[in-house]
């Protein structure tokens, strides 16, 4: 985490970064904070890359909030649709 926030810091319009921080924090439990890096990174971007990860982030956060789930399942049928392979 203390990584990806330093490249979030010094590259705050990189939407990987920002998203790849959002997935670390989902694992670590913090879905507030999880989603709102995922937001950022959505609104720097719409590649599928980011939107596939965006799904991983809220897959995780699925486990304790189900209603999350959908969300994932949405984002991954993107990513998908938008050429992530």
């Amino acid at each position: 985490l203390k990584v990806a926030t330093q490249v979030a810091d010094l590259y705050p319009e990189f939407a990987p970064a920002r998203a790849a921080r959002g997935v670390i924090l989902a694992r670590l439990g913090r879905r507030d904070e999880a989603h709102k890096e995922i937001a950022k990174a959505q609104l720097l971007s719409d590649d599928a890359e980011v939107t596939f990860q965006a799904a991983c982030a809220f897959a995780l956060t699925s486990q304790n909030e189900p209603a999350d789930w959908m969300k994932a399942v949405e984002l991954l049928r993107k990513a998908l649709r938008d050429g992530y392979s």
